[in-house]
């Protein structure tokens, strides 16, 4: 059982994200209700008219991540609109201005959780396709870097191959993870990654306010949204990429004698950018051959309404303090073992025959 600080804390913080999601969405047009938190195993969350209160599960603000109790939140909220914006009072529950208000919300009026699409794949070719990715990027283990290398870059035109043959709204639906922890403060390399993910990994990533309710503290955290197959691999590449930048890291410390943690930051956002310029000499032999990434207009959308208002940041790092030698190193890494990616995802290529 929670403390009752925690239960504080986790209280605010949903008022907070109702103060968010109230500007961000609806331009602030609802009164701020009372919060509490519900006991039950079937109710995720109500909204009580009477009482002017918005109640959410306290086991879904105390196991789940906060993306999923934010979801929970506007889904009541649009009840909250539907009855007093609207005026929608003797219509059932879930009628016409329910459904205008999880318009409004960039919710599904459908939805009674945050219920995520499953991706399982069912059209044969597709199933194929997949499968074959899922393959050349296994090949990516072998001991030598020609050929690791050469099953990288395989894989990498394998997947545009698989999106210009799905073009549009990925069947199975977009959806949205967290990857990585939840810090007061992100460093340039753990930026540059995330940069990294949306440049060549075809999912959309934001850094979020977000809340761990177990821990009763605010921070942020890299959330990634796509088609369910298109985040298997960017969640495998986000994990890989920091686990082996950590390894270089170590090496170049005991070679070089060098370990201020200054020292270290400076080289792993060495190690990101070198594996970025890396894919992006991919990307040119890929145009080259006449394949052409123009973005997902879809996905875009199912952001837009997800964060309706979105703002760019930019990365400043210092080049020196071991960057240069950090680029060097992420510019000889190699993706080393396969994913679970089961599906296709949308977006469209321009050019190119598939093979």
């Amino acid at each position: 059982m929670p403390s009752p600080e925690l239960e504080s804390r986790a209280l605010h913080a949903l008022a907070a994200a109702f103060d968010v999601a109230n500007w961000n969405y609806i331009g602030g047009a609802l009164r701020p209700p009372a919060f509490a938190l519900l006991d039950s195993e079937s109710t995720l969350g109500t909204w009580s008219a009477e009482g002017r209160t918005i109640a959410i599960a306290r086991a879904l603000v105390f196991t789940r991540p906060w993306d999923e109790v934010v979801e929970v939140l506007k889904h009541e909220m649009a009840h909250q609109f539907a009855h007093e914006v609207l005026g929608a009072r003797d219509e059932r529950s879930h009628g016409a201005g329910f459904a205008y208000a999880c318009a409004k919300f960039g919710i599904d009026k459908s939805a009674t959780g945050p219920v995520r699409p499953t991706s399982g794949v069912t059209d044969p070719a597709r199933r194929k396709a997949v499968e074959r990715i899922h393959k050349l990027l296994a090949l990516a283990a072998s001991p030598n870097q020609n050929e690791a290398e050469a099953a990288m870059r395989a894989a990498r035109r394998k997947m545009l191959e698989h999106h210009i043959d799905t073009p549009g709204a990925s069947p199975t639906g977009y959806t949205t993870q967290t990857v990585g922890p939840v810090k007061a403060r992100f460093h340039a390399w753990e930026k540059i990654l995330g940069g990294l993910l949306g440049e060549h990994f075809f999912v959309r990533p934001i850094w979020v306010k977000t809340f761990v309710a177990s821990e009763g503290r605010e921070g942020d955290v890299l959330e990634l949204s796509g088609a369910p197959e298109d985040l298997d691999v960017a969640a495998y590449v986000h994990a890989f990429l920091t686990t082996t930048s950590e390894r270089l890291w170590s090496q170049h410390k005991r070679a070089s004698r060098i370990g201020s943690d200054r020292d270290r930051l400076r080289f792993i956002a060495g190690v990101m950018s070198g594996f970025n310029a890396k894919l992006v000499e991919g990307r040119q032999a890929e145009q080259a051959a006449g394949l052409v990434w123009v973005g997902d207009p879809d996905l875009e959308d199912y952001v837009g309404q997800r964060h309706p208002r979105l703002r760019s940041v930019g990365i400043r790092v210092s080049g020196a303090g071991g960057f240069s030698e950090g680029r060097h190193a992420g510019r000889s890494i190699v993706l080393h073992k396969g994913v679970q990616s089961k599906g296709g995802g949308g977006g469209g290529l321009i050019g190119g025959p598939t093979r």
